[in-house]
């Protein structure tokens, strides 16, 4: 997994010099580790004409958290690029929040914090669904390194659409929540 999370973030670092030869590589990509999430109805048609053009095989992602690991790779080394696939992606995301595996959870939490970095203020309708993730996990008392990832989402979330006040307010047990995680 680690050669082709460097693989991933390669191919996004080279589409900032040369965007026509790798993009069409890149939404190949992006469309396998979608569908490694299960139902995402639109992307394949925001980028239908790319698909089967330059097949690069991720056959052995075949988990969701391999998948989520690389797909944060890909919109961290990428993410002016791909920026217009954004709400598909988060539509896939959030299907995975609920996911049985709490690996799986906090890699799709770590991927929509990525997503929230490279989207800016699109992601802000989906935020009030990602606030309550963020404060449940937040009062889930279990696991250290999901409250961390939960608390790093939160400020990626705050700083890409520029409400750190109003997540304040939207709910009144986040600082509650804040307060107990940090301490």
């Amino acid at each position: 997994c680690q050669i082709r999370r460097l693989a991933v973030t390669i191919l996004g670092r080279l589409s900032y010099k040369n965007p026509a030869v790798v993009m069409p590589s890149q939404l190949e990509v992006l469309q396998q580790l979608v569908s490694e999430f299960g139902n995402c109805p639109d992307l394949p048609y925001v980028c239908g004409w790319y698909l089967n053009t330059f097949p690069i095989e991720f056959s052995g992602s075949s988990t969701s958290q391999d998948a989520s690991r690389l797909l944060a790779s890909l919109i961290r080394s990428s993410n002016t690029l791909i920026r217009p696939y954004c709400a598909p992606l988060l539509a896939s995301l959030e299907v995975k929040l609920n996911d049985s595996n709490p690996r799986v959870r906090s890699y799709v939490l770590s991927t929509i914090g990525e997503l929230a970095r490279a989207s800016g203020r699109d992601i802000f309708p989906h935020i009030e669904l990602i606030m309550n993730y963020i404060i449940g996990t937040l009062n889930d008392q279990v696991s250290i390194r999901k409250r961390q990832t939960a608390i790093r989402c939160l400020g990626q979330l705050a700083r890409a659409t520029g409400t750190s006040l109003f997540s304040l307010s939207l709910s009144p047990s986040l600082s509650l929540s804040l307060s107990l995680s940090l301490s």
